[in-house]
């Protein structure tokens, strides 16, 4: 589990998410990828230890338009996974 969003802002980078210059303060409707991929990796279980980077693919192929309306649902059809380790 990632806790900080600075955990997160190097996979976010790596896979083309705009990265605000201070993760821990922005705006949601200017960094609408990265706000996504915040929230939905922040405080989740990760199925590996390295599915934040996988994820942070996953999102950076969502148009940033369409980040404000997707669903878990889409997310995870998209490949976004979280979840406990077995």
């Amino acid at each position: 589990m990632i806790i900080f969003p600075e955990l997160i802002a190097d996979a976010a980078k790596e896979a083309g998410i705009p990265v605000p210059p201070n993760p821990e303060r922005y705006h949601k409707t200017k960094w609408p990828q990265f706000h996504l991929f915040l929230c939905a990796q922040l405080g989740a279980p990760m199925p590996a230890p390295t599915s934040h980077w996988d994820n942070a693919k996953v999102i950076a192929k969502i148009k940033p338009e369409q980040c404000q309306t997707i669903t878990w649902k889409n997310l995870k059809r998209r490949g976004f996974a979280i979840g406990y380790s077995k």
